[in-house]
């Protein structure tokens, strides 16, 4: 009974330890949460000056897209989608204007 019992401890312990590693190697997608504060942002601002902002969520659009709805201050709905650079990069680079001569 004694070695069943420790071995059913064991079971549970290792099973723990898993439980444990797979909750930490879930990654937080640092692109995904940058989108979500600042559609927050924009839509707190937006609100602010007396305009209807919604999520684009609530309409099908992807996440961080901010609506605008059609009201007094604007004749129709108004989309702002935000981007953020594709998955190998994490900055936008400006342009180089080049030389003629």
């Amino acid at each position: 009974m004694i070695v069943l019992f420790k071995k059913e401890k064991r079971k549970e312990k290792i099973k723990k330890e898993k439980e444990v590693k797979n909750t930490m190697a879930k990654k937080i997608d640092v692109k995904v949460k940058a989108k979500e504060m600042v559609s927050a942002k924009i839509r707190e601002m937006f609100t602010a000056q007396g305009f209807v902002a919604e999520s684009g969520d609530d309409y099908g659009f992807t996440t961080g897209t901010v609506v605008l709805k059609k009201g007094d201050n604007l004749p129709c709905d108004v989309q702002i989608k935000l981007i953020v650079p594709k998955h190998s990069v994490d900055s936008y680079e400006k342009l180089q204007e080049e030389e003629t001569e």
